[in-house]
């Protein structure tokens, strides 16, 4: 969810504060969900990682970006 309001804030601002929190954001989730896999089946941990990204998304930017 992080990495989708850093994506938001890099299109507003481009600049390389903007464009470094939107690449550790990204390579957070994408460490959270390698460890993820290692205990659920890959399906399981994709479509939660998925689902969390996509729901979560939406409510942060209803919320912050009405």
């Amino acid at each position: 969810m992080f990495s989708v309001a850093m994506m938001n804030n890099l299109h507003r601002a481009l600049n390389w504060k903007s464009l470094a929190l939107f690449v550790i954001g990204f390579g957070t989730s994408f460490t959270f969900l390698s460890y993820a896999m290692e205990t659920l089946p890959m399906g399981t941990a994709y479509g939660i990682w998925t689902g969390t990204g996509a729901s979560g998304g939406a409510l942060f930017g209803m919320i912050l970006y009405e």
